[in-house]
């Protein structure tokens, strides 16, 4: 259409602010064959534009999410296209892999990141994909998102096959009833601990997603989901801060409630945007940073020291002056130390 020196004001998907009116176009159907679809073209991104140094690059080959986690955009944009096709979707295991193929023949690189959603939602296609890696020969390793509740033990085999060394799983909060009244996420904590300990007796490494700061958060909820965290021992671990965004169930309740902030925070990884009732900003903020240490120093001392101690470096260097100054020190000592070992007092 643009090319064509048309008028863009009336094509679908799109809302055009023209003037001081905005035309509101309706949605196209889904595309429901993703095969229909072309490989996206990575060059358009400086980080691919240099071909030689090595490159972990992702993909996504499928489109949609069943679940409707109140947080997530994934139910928002479920109900925009409502009645307008097939909602979830995939790419045929095919294409998937000659996407692979294509990237690997003009990339360097022997890990990969698959970030679908949920990749254990479709057994039989996880099976195949995994099974059409090996017979490749590749050699190569990638992770990906899995959900509780969706994938058994065949099918974390077939990830170890394929050569998936990392599953990404949202745990979110260790408050049951969290999670199900207010985020509504239906698992339970045992099924979390199933599918941390499936991954581990299967060689795979894990991660898990965490968030503070949910309307019905408290101290005592953020000590369950740290306990939680303690108990399946994660590989790697993530916590953000809750972020009340409009459209989705929770963000428009939390603005119907006067939760949310005058200001909203531009980040959801350090600053909490809501006045809760039952726990103060500055309490959701410092479970957030010291959230991987209290985790750790349940079972790992080692690695909570090691933790502050990040947290100790972190926090210097986001802090102009103070950086500025133990570097001064830190000079002075070094000076101070070179001096003492170029004239050694004399023995009597």
């Amino acid at each position: 259409t643009i090319a064509a020196g048309k008028d863009i004001k009336n094509i679908k998907n799109f809302w055009i602010k023209d003037g001081g009116e905005v035309f509101k176009n309706y949605n196209r159907l889904l595309v429901e064959d993703l095969d229909f679809l072309p490989s996206p073209d990575r060059t358009i991104f400086n980080y691919f534009k240099n071909t030689k140094t090595k490159k972990t690059p992702r993909f996504i080959f499928s489109r949609g999410c069943p679940f409707d986690c109140t947080y997530c955009c994934n139910h928002a944009i479920k109900k925009v296209y409502k009645d307008l096709g097939k909602y979830i979707r995939f790419r045929s295991v095919k294409l998937a892999i000659a996407e692979v193929e294509a990237e690997l023949q003009k990339y360097n690189f022997s890990h990969f990141k698959l970030d679908d959603d949920t990749f254990s939602l479709n057994k039989d296609w996880l099976k195949e994909f995994c099974e059409s890696i090996v017979a490749k020969n590749w050699n190569l390793t990638f992770e990906c998102n899995i959900r509780p509740g969706t994938i058994d033990e065949e099918g974390m085999r077939s990830l170890k096959k394929g050569g998936c060394i990392l599953v990404k799983i949202g745990v979110e909060t260790g408050n049951e009833s969290l999670r199900k009244n207010i985020l509504n996420r239906r698992f339970t904590n045992e099924d979390i601990i199933k599918t941390f300990k499936m991954a581990k007796d299967n060689g795979i490494k894990t991660f898990s997603f965490n968030m503070v700061g949910i309307p019905g958060e408290t101290l005592q909820t953020i000590k369950e989901t740290i306990d939680l965290n303690a108990k399946i021992k994660p590989d790697f671990m993530q916590v953000t801060i809750f972020f009340p965004y409009r459209g989705t169930v929770l963000g428009d309740m939390c603005f119907e409630k006067g939760y949310v902030d005058e200001h909203l925070e531009d980040s959801y990884m350090e600053k909490s945007s809501l006045r809760l009732p039952g726990i103060s900003r500055r309490q959701i903020e410092w479970a957030a940073k010291s959230f991987k240490f209290r985790v750790y120093w349940q079972y790992d001392k080692k690695k909570a020291w090691k933790e502050l101690v990040l947290k100790i470096k972190l926090f210097i260097l986001s802090n102009h002056v103070l950086h500025l100054a133990i570097r001064k020190v830190y000079n002075l000592a070094k000076i101070s130390q070179k001096n003492n070992n170029c004239n050694p007092k004399s023995s009597d």
